[in-house]
Order: structure tokens, then C-alpha cells, then sequence
């Protein structure tokens, strides 16, 4: 997160959908603070969603999870660590709530 999305903010508008603790312990206080704030902003419209959760809770729009959110965003990536040599058969179902896939190499 701290790579990724921490640097991202300095170019683009960034919303982090998180709650007070959801954020891995240890990270210094000056991202961990850096993350909350991005938790806290308020948004207009969002045009990349990345989704770090297990396929099976990939979103689906209209959204009403942490946050409500109605339209689909322009993209939708769906970014999930599982480490196996194969992944669950019922989980290639889930592929079509996402543009794209991100794992860990």
C-alpha cells in the first residue's frame, strides 16, 4: 500500500474505502495517517476502483458496502494475493465483475 497507493495521491485524486485500525499495523505514522485522511475524503465520482479482497467479494454496483456508491466506475480492478497453484474453480465466475485482475507475481 505505501509503494502503491501513497504514491499514487502526489498524481491523482485518491480514495481509500477503510475504517480506523482496517490498515496493517507497523506502517510509519506519517503513511498511516496519510491513509486515513485518504479514507476521509469526500469524492465526486470514481473512475478506477481497485478491489484488494478475494474474488468472491469483488463488488457489485449499485454498491453498499462500506461506502454507497451507485454508478460502476469507468474501471474496475479486482486485486487478490491467494497463494496456490491453482486458484478455486467457482472463483472464474467472479472475472466478469472486474475490467482486469492484478495478483502478486
Amino acid at each position: 500500500v505505501i509503494n502503491f497507493v501513497c504514491s499514487l495521491e502526489n498524481l491523482i485524486p485518491m480514495y481509500l474505502v477503510g475504517k480506523e485500525g482496517c490498515y496493517c499495523k507497523g506502517f510509519p505514522e506519517g503513511n498511516y495517517d496519510q491513509l486515513m485522511r485518504m479514507s476521509y475524503k469526500q469524492f465526486d465520482e470514481i473512475d478506477v476502483w481497485i478491489s484488494h479482497k478475494p474474488p468472491p467479494s469483488y463488488p457489485q454496483f449499485p454498491y453498499y458496502g462500506t461506502i454507497k456508491y451507485i454508478p460502476r466506475p469507468r474501471y474496475v480492478i479486482g486485486r487478490s494475493m491467494f497463494e496456490s497453484d491453482q486458484i478455486p474453480t467457482d472463483w472464474a465466475r467472479y472475472s466478469d465483475l472486474v475490467d482486469e485482475i492484478w495478483v502478486p507475481a
